[in-house]
């Protein structure tokens, strides 16, 4: 999966969560839950920060 397809996956289950319409996931609005929900691993989030911004770098 490319950056721009994580952070993409990542916006669209950030939006799921907050709306209520899970698809894979409990919907808690937790890690866990944002990971199950996007299609990655718990510790892609928990690395540190990510870019969401279109095109964006994220920080060494």
């Amino acid at each position: 999966m490319t950056d721009q397809e994580e952070r993409d996956a990542i916006i669209a289950a950030i939006e799921r969560l907050l709306v209520g319409t899970p698809l894979r996931s409990s919907g808690n609005l937790d890690i866990i839950s944002l990971a199950e929900e996007a299609g990655l691993k718990r510790n892609k989030l928990a690395a540190g920060p990510i870019d969401l911004e279109p095109g964006g770098v994220q920080p060494d």
